[in-house]
């Protein structure tokens, strides 16, 4: 057993030792029955409990770590007698689980240790560099998002000339001149019909 094991361990040696001392609640030595009986479940029962809380970086329900440890010699055994990977409706039948606890688990036992942040990878000819210079950040472009959804619909209710009015000015970046002279109409008529269609969507987005 490696150092790194013994330091992780042995802190869990004082539980063991209050619960063997006489009068301790789980051992009662005047059943006359031998100490290892206890003894070694009790040992190997605080040994799993602690492999379990404490080596998976990342924190899953019980139950699902429980039925991800028994994934691993279960799949070796099915990958043997079949001659390939078994399939997670093979292993729910094998493991008398149902397939999506089974999936569940094999994401688990996926995540339980990630990489590292730091690891340099590379992809598609880019240079090779850190996990995470290639993680993406904050879009501001998603507080815009519930905007868009409202002033769809509320854009879609104007008149035609209205919307084509709109996307000149403001997509097209024309003057009200330029837009005048292509609808055919004053300038001063395109100007009413922005402050008529940008009042209508300001009084729907709003509302």
């Amino acid at each position: 057993m490696s150092g790194s094991y013994l330091i992780d361990i042995v802190p869990s040696f004082p539980t063991w030792e209050v619960r063997t001392k006489p009068g301790a609640v789980h051992y009662d030595p005047t059943r006359q029955t031998a100490f290892t009986s206890y003894a070694v479940p009790t040992i190997l029962g605080a040994l799993k409990r602690h492999f379990r809380d404490t080596t998976w970086q990342l924190r899953v329900p019980r139950r699902v770590q429980a039925l991800a440890l028994r994934l691993a010699p279960h799949s070796a055994g099915l990958t043997q007698r079949l001659g390939r990977s078994p399939t997670p409706a093979e292993l729910a039948a094998h493991l008398h689980a149902t397939e999506p606890d089974v999936a569940i688990a094999l994401n688990a036992w996926q995540a339980r240790y990630p990489d590292s942040l730091e690891v340099v990878t590379s992809s598609d000819g880019q240079p090779r560099r850190p996990l995470i210079d290639t993680l993406g950040g904050i879009d501001p472009r998603i507080d815009a998002i519930a905007d868009r959804l409202t002033l769809r619909p509320l854009l879609a209710a104007l008149p035609v000339r209205q919307r084509r009015i709109l996307a000149m000015r403001y997509f097209g970046e024309m003057t009200q001149a330029e837009i005048a002279t292509q609808i055919g109409v004053s300038q001063m008529h395109i100007s009413r019909l922005l402050a008529t269609a940008l009042t209508q969507l300001r009084t729907g987005m709003v509302a």
